[in-house]
């Protein structure tokens, strides 16, 4: 589960690179105008900015997210050690676990005993996913880095409802740092935007829209994401 999660975040595209607002930024701008509706509808501007209560349920999955590799290699030498009873080698660096250089009758074997073994590996990795409990220590970090995240969100909120455009989301742990669950938009933007809606929306955002041409780019410093970075206490 905590692998798959993890993957659901490398395919967002969130990949840190200078300050908080960057890392949205990126998941912001990573998908093309191309993906966004033709519909005309005019975005909604919200009256004010909200800040929903962190939900204290998400907690054990902020911290999942984090040590999936860590329960990975619990399977892994699950695996491992299998593979050994039955008398077949295991590579942990490959993908599957299989050895380079076996022959082709060496490989039939080889996978013909690691499907036993495939599956006590995800057995291993899931108990272990189940049995992690986070410190009261680590709790207390994530609900910090919820609230702090919470602030970002709601400055975005505001800079983009000042220059016209709507923000959506709020804070959802299981997502760590992803204002917007719908992989079919950039993080935060709202449905039904035009192409040119849809433009203006990047740039005012993140000063960046991966579609256009540099001449028709804005730059981060102007853009929501640099304003939010700053009122959230997030370095640049």
């Amino acid at each position: 589960m905590a692998r798959k999660k993890f993957l659901t975040l490398v395919t967002a595209g969130l990949v840190v690179a200078g300050g908080f607002g960057g890392v949205a930024a990126q998941a912001v701008s990573m998908n093309s105008v191309a993906d966004v509706a033709d519909d005309t509808a005019a975005p909604t501007v919200p009256d004010e900015t909200t800040t929903p209560a962190v939900d204290d349920a998400y907690i054990d999955e902020f911290f999942l997210q984090g040590k999936w590799q860590e329960f990975r290699q619990v399977g892994q030498l699950t695996m491992e050690s299998c593979m050994a009873e039955g008398g077949f080698p295991f590579d942990g660096t490959t993908f599957d676990g299989m050895p380079s250089g076996l022959s082709e009758v060496d490989q039939e074997a080889w996978y013909a005993a690691a499907e036993p073994c495939w599956a006590e590996r995800d057995a291993a990795t899931a108990a272990a996913e189940a049995a992690y409990v986070p410190t009261e220590e680590e709790r207390a970090a994530a609900l910090a880095f919820a609230g702090q995240y919470q602030g970002w969100i709601d400055e975005m909120r505001s800079c983009m409802a000042d220059r016209g455009h709507e923000f959506v989301g709020d804070v959802d742990m299981t997502l760590q740092t992803a204002p917007f669950a719908d992989a079919k938009l950039p993080a935060g933007m709202p449905d039904g935007l035009s192409p040119d809606d849809a433009h203006t929306w990047l740039l005012d955002a993140t000063g960046y829209d991966s579609s256009y041409p540099r001449s028709e780019q804005s730059t981060w410093e102007a853009s929501c994401g640099f304003v939010a970075d700053a009122a959230a206490g997030f370095d640049h």
